[in-house]
Protein backbone atom coordinates (compact mmCIF):
# COMPACT_ATOMS: atom_id res chain seq x y z
CA UNK A 1 0.00 0.00 0.00
CA UNK A 2 2.71 2.45 0.93
CA UNK A 3 4.54 1.51 -1.92
CA UNK A 4 1.85 2.00 -4.24
CA UNK A 5 1.12 5.28 -3.01
CA UNK A 6 4.71 6.36 -2.82
CA UNK A 7 4.34 7.01 0.78
CA UNK A 8 7.32 5.88 3.41
CA UNK A 9 6.36 3.03 5.89
CA UNK A 10 7.85 4.83 8.57
CA UNK A 11 6.91 3.30 12.09
CA UNK A 12 4.23 0.92 12.69
CA UNK A 13 1.70 3.10 14.33
CA UNK A 14 2.06 5.97 11.48
CA UNK A 15 1.44 3.16 8.96
CA UNK A 16 -1.86 2.20 10.87
CA UNK A 17 -3.01 5.89 11.17
CA UNK A 18 -2.61 6.50 7.51
CA UNK A 19 -4.10 3.08 6.44
CA UNK A 20 -6.95 2.97 8.40
CA UNK A 21 -7.70 7.41 7.31
CA UNK A 22 -7.22 5.93 3.52
CA UNK A 23 -9.62 2.99 3.68
CA UNK A 24 -12.48 4.12 5.25
CA UNK A 25 -14.54 4.54 2.46
CA UNK A 26 -13.91 0.21 2.01
CA UNK A 27 -14.93 -0.06 5.83
CA UNK A 28 -11.69 -1.38 6.99
CA UNK A 29 -11.06 -1.20 10.99
CA UNK A 30 -8.24 -2.17 12.91
CA UNK A 31 -8.84 -5.00 15.68
CA UNK A 32 -6.70 -6.08 18.36
CA UNK A 33 -6.83 -9.91 19.05
CA UNK A 34 -5.43 -11.75 21.61
CA UNK A 35 -4.54 -15.24 21.42
CA UNK A 36 -2.46 -17.28 24.11
CA UNK A 37 -1.89 -14.32 25.99
CA UNK A 38 -0.46 -12.63 23.11
CA UNK A 39 -1.88 -9.35 21.57
CA UNK A 40 -1.74 -9.05 17.61
CA UNK A 41 -3.21 -6.15 16.06
CA UNK A 42 -5.34 -6.77 12.44
CA UNK A 43 -7.01 -5.08 10.42
CA UNK A 44 -10.91 -6.33 9.50
CA UNK A 45 -12.41 -6.10 5.86
CA UNK A 46 -9.39 -6.36 3.41
CA UNK A 47 -8.29 -9.07 1.53
CA UNK A 48 -5.50 -9.72 -0.52
CA UNK A 49 -5.93 -10.05 -4.45
CA UNK A 50 -4.84 -13.90 -5.97
CA UNK A 51 -0.95 -12.32 -6.74
CA UNK A 52 -0.45 -10.99 -3.07
CA UNK A 53 -1.51 -13.95 -1.52
CA UNK A 54 0.57 -16.41 -3.63
CA UNK A 55 3.29 -14.27 -2.81
CA UNK A 56 2.57 -14.97 1.03
CA UNK A 57 2.06 -18.13 0.83
CA UNK A 58 5.21 -18.56 -0.41
CA UNK A 59 7.28 -16.72 2.67
CA UNK A 60 7.69 -19.33 5.52
CA UNK A 61 8.71 -16.18 7.65
CA UNK A 62 8.50 -12.10 7.35
CA UNK A 63 10.99 -12.35 10.06
CA UNK A 64 13.47 -14.41 8.48
CA UNK A 65 13.07 -12.81 5.44
CA UNK A 66 14.27 -9.52 7.12
CA UNK A 67 11.01 -7.77 6.03
CA UNK A 68 8.32 -6.53 8.87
Amino acid sequence: WCLKKKLNAGNELAFKRRFIAASQEHKVESALNRTGGDRKHIYRGIRLNERAQTYMDSIVSFESDGAY
